[in-house]
């Protein structure tokens, strides 16, 4: 079975199993992918850092509401920087530059024309934006579930 990066910080696993969730992290409103065989594709970014900057709300043409954050994730030097966005959000909570956040969405690179040439932006596609609770016990729950499914293989 094959794995793919998860940035976790030092001291946890640094890859999971293709075609495994750690579920245990996911808010109640954020869809779960299931996986149907051992492997299965499967497209999740779970991000824990800290807002860069505001929020930035946008109404699109279709009269979609676009919420845009950049978030710093700091498991590592230099510190990366993520921009996130978040297409027509059910709850988004109040949020400002600084407060501490987990992003549970999708990998999203998307092409587009710009100067008379086509570029790409890479970005995390949200299913759900929330302020951590318990940050510690949800990376624990995390590293603990990587484990288990590193173990199984």
């Amino acid at each position: 079975m094959s794995a793919r990066p998860a940035t976790l910080g030092s001291g946890f696993p640094q890859h999971l199993p293709v075609g495994h969730s750690p579920a245990v992290l996911l808010p109640a409103e954020a869809p779960v992918p299931e996986p149907t065989t051992n492997d299965a594709d499967l497209d999740l970014a779970l991000l824990v850092g800290t807002l860069s900057s505001d929020p930035v709300e946008q109404t699109l043409p279709s009269g979609s509401v676009l919420l845009r954050y950049e978030v710093t994730v700091r498991d590592r030097a230099p510190a990366d920087t993520v921009p996130v966005s978040w297409v027509d959000p059910r709850r988004a909570p109040r949020l400002a530059a600084g407060d501490r956040v987990v992003v549970v969405g999708r990998v999203r690179r998307r092409f587009f024309r710009a100067g008379g040439a086509t570029r790409s932006a890479t970005e995390v596609l949200a299913t759900s934006v929330a302020r951590p609770r318990r940050t510690a016990a949800a990376v624990a729950a995390l590293a603990d579930a990587a484990e288990r499914i590193g173990g199984s293989r």
